[in-house]
């Protein structure tokens, strides 16, 4: 029965459809045809879980009751910051070992791989540590001539790092030693990475009581740093280089390293020894008890050695002055003194023996020299002395007699040294001039002006005093070696250079000393020693290691013409002319700015015009404009002199540099003694003039020696911080800019007054 068409229309909200509830009900539940049938089900749908789900899902704003998501999600991304830790640490750690790793071997393969040792100097006889031995010997000719490379021994000047001529490190210390080594090198060369430094007091270890200078080291400025040494210098302590502290700790760790691979080193110093060594200790044939000490021993205690010295505290140089005497001790029964004497006389060829004998001498003369000054560092110059005459007397030097400060020095000159330490108007090389002097003596000052005058009695008694004494006698005495200057022609080159550079330290020391005529007798020795070698290897100057020592001749012979030069004019009368003194400061300008010409490959100089300047003595010709490079000769990425070069290059600069500085103070003594004269004004405005431009000179030269650049003469004249103290070099800049300053002022003031 169907449903009225009223009912169906109506809603169910409908009042009729409320009133008419009751009997629809009863038609329906009376109705026995209808059957109600519900509605069908909706298939029933699963999860991936066999979960049945439900069809009619919950409201979403309905909150749910589901703990696990938000703990799975906070796993996950606490997983995910720890894999990313995880790898940026492997990353990191990784990139930063093949940094570290990729810096040690570029040192190893570019920075150390120069030849630091003939190939047959790799060893001593009977060493069992080494590489190289008589194997390799056995591979060359019989015998050297001028025209070989291994002639000049250029190997043996470069820093040895334990590789020998191959370069590098030695393969025989391992991993830990090897590293070492290198880290050494890098803290030595490039600094250990802070801008500070430490500063050690008298007395303690290494350092004394060592402070850190923490302050500032980010970012700090220049002056700051340059203030600070000073006034450490000033309270009396040692301002270290926080670099070579940390090269000598790495330098003892592989030392300790070498020492447990089984490497020989050298016997341990005697108490009970005497000051010098013996005559017998350098004996060949003589039987030794002790096993014959590796190269790779003795290149790690050089380098020790070295690195404390450069240190520079009262501790640390008694310990390098230590291992150099080890060093030397060890390699002398393998040196033959008498062998020197072969190559007098000698043409062309050199017997391979006598060479070896010739190049291991040469080492020993190094060593000497340098034990003689570290022990006048130290202060002990009676020492100092004794080494360096037992050096020279091995090639048959004879050591002048020591003079008397009364009895043997010259008319005028005692006066001077007993008058010291009355206030004049600067400091020279060789004391405090007096005021009765000031026209002449004041007007000098030396290459060494920092140092201070150590001006001694040689006869005061103490007890090193009678041990030199006693020892004087383990000296050599006649020439066993070369009997005449012009036969220094022949002497092999590496001997050639450890004799001059001896001569030139023991001269200096007794410069400095007050000792002038002994210092000046020196000089000019080792001048005519140099002087001979030059002529003699004229006819070889296309081999470029040929051409490298003539160089390196003539540079010592501009040094020891420069301090020759001052040694006359602090030993002349008043009445002296001083025409004499400057021709020889003009030849060691010449020499220097010629050897720098030689070593690079542009000009040694150039006016303001830019044209290139001929070398001549006046000092209108203008400043150095720009730092030259080292030519391409020696400038080979393996090229056995680029080193020797490179420094080469430096120290000429640095001559040329204080030989036109001392020019011009020389000429601003004739400026000041024309106008106490009734000469005319203009003449003393010319010597005044002449001073000032060498002063620029000077400090043009002195600012590219270490790495600065000159753009012109306003470049050297704009003040101290352009000079140089930010590159470390306040004592020296400061000095030049001062000195042209003073004599500019006084033109400036002359030309106000017209």
């Amino acid at each position: 029965m169907a449903l009225p068409r009223r009912l169906v229309k109506l809603g169910s909200s409908s009042p009729l459809l409320r009133r008419r509830s009751a009997p629809l009900r009863h038609l329906v539940r009376h109705n026995s045809s209808y059957k109600y049938t519900p509605p069908a089900a909706p298939p029933a749908t699963f999860s991936s879980s066999g979960i049945p789900q439900d069809a009619h899902p919950m409201p979403h704003d309905m909150p749910r009751e589901d703990y696990s998501s938000p703990a799975l999600y906070t796993f996950d991304v606490l997983g995910r910051i720890v894999k990313y830790i995880i790898l940026g640490t492997v990353t990191i750690g990784t990139l930063s070992l093949i940094g570290v790793e990729g810096a040690h071997q570029y040192v190893e393969r570019v920075m150390l791989a120069i030849p630091a040792h003939l190939d047959f100097m790799d060893s001593f006889p009977d060493s069992t540590t080494d590489t190289a031995g008589s194997a390799t010997l056995k591979q060359h000719r019989d015998h050297l001539t001028p025209q070989d490379e291994d002639y000049y021994a250029w190997a043996e000047e470069n820093d040895s790092w334990t590789g020998g001529s191959a370069g590098g490190t030695s393969s025989l210390l391992g991993f830990t030693a090897r590293h070492a080594l290198r880290s050494a090198w890098i803290c030595q060369t490039w600094g250990q990475g802070l801008t500070g430094s430490s500063i050690a007091r008298e007395g303690g270890d290494l350092g004394g009581g060592r402070t850190q200078v923490m302050k500032g080291m980010i970012g700090s400025d220049a002056r700051v740093r340059t203030n600070r040494a000073e006034a450490a210098l000033k309270a009396g302590v040692n301002v270290v280089d926080p670099g070579y502290e940390m090269a000598e700790m790495y330098i003892a760790n592989a030392i300790a390293e070498a020492k447990k691979k089984g490497v020989v080193f050298p016997e341990e110093l005697s108490v009970m020894r005497e000051t010098f060594p013996r005559e017998g200790e350098n004996a060949l044939d003589t039987p030794s008890t002790a096993p014959a000490p590796s190269r790779i021993a003795v290149d790690m205690m050089i380098r020790h050695a070295e690195v404390l010295e450069r240190i520079g505290t009262p501790a640390a140089l008694h310990r390098s002055q230590e291992v150099y005497e080890r060093v030397l001790r060890s390699v002398l029964p393998y040196t033959n003194r008498q062998s020197v004497a072969a190559f007098q006389g000698a043409t062309s060829q050199v017997p391979r023996q006598d060479f070896i004998a010739a190049v291991r001498e040469a080492e020993v003369l190094r060593l000497a020299k340098k034990i003689g000054d570290v022990n006048a560092r130290i202060g002990d110059n009676a020492t100092a002395r004794g080494w360096w005459t037992w050096g020279l007397s091995r090639v048959g030097l004879e050591h002048p007699a020591a003079p008397s400060l009364s009895t043997n020095q010259p008319p005028g000159i005692a006066a001077v040294l007993q008058d010291a330490a009355k206030p004049g108007w600067f400091d020279g090389w060789f004391g405090r001039k007096p005021r009765a002097q000031e026209d002449g003596a004041r007007g000098v000052v030396s290459a060494f002006k920092d140092a201070a005058p150590r001006i001694q009695e040689l006869g005061t008694s103490s007890s090193m005093d009678k041990t030199l004494k006693a020892n004087m006698s383990l000296v050599p005495s006649g020439p066993p070696g070369v009997s005449s200057i012009s036969a220094w022609g022949t002497i092999p080159p590496p001997l050639q250079r450890s004799v001059v550079a001896l001569l030139e330290s023991y001269s200096t020391h007794l410069a400095i000393s007050g000792d002038l005529a002994i210092a000046e007798r020196y000089q000019t020795l080792g001048l005519d020693i140099a002087q001979a070698s030059f002529r003699r290897n004229r006819s070889t100057r296309e081999l470029p290691a040929a051409s490298l020592h003539n160089s390196w001749l003539q540079q010592r012979a501009a040094l020891l013409t420069l301090h020759k030069a001052e040694v006359q004019y602090a030993l002349r009368s008043k009445t002296h002319d001083i025409d004499d003194t400057l021709a020889m400061l003009g030849s060691a300008n010449v020499q220097a700015e010629i050897v720098i010409k030689e070593l690079t490959t542009g000009p040694s100089a150039a006016p303001a015009s830019d044209a290139v300047a001929t070398l001549s003595l006046d000092p209108h010709q203008g400043v150095p404009l720009r730092s030259m490079p080292l030519s391409a000769t020696y400038n080979g990425p393996h090229s056995t002199e680029r080193v020797p070069a490179t420094q080469l290059l430096k120290d000429a600069q640095r001559t040329a540099a204080e030989s036109w500085n001392i020019t011009g103070l020389i000429y601003e003594s004739l400026a000041r003694s024309q106008q106490d004269t009734p000469a005319p004004l203009s003449r003393a405005s010319e010597f005044e003039e002449l001073a000032m431009d060498s002063f620029e000179r000077a400090m043009g030269w002195n600012k590219i020696a270490y790495g600065g650049r000159v753009t012109g003469h306003h470049d050297v004249t704009d003040g101290e911080d352009v000079v140089g103290p930010a590159n470390g070099l306040m004592t020296k800049a400061r000095e030049y800019w001062t000195n042209y300053a003073r004599v500019k002022s006084r033109l400036d003031r002359g030309l106000q007054s017209l």
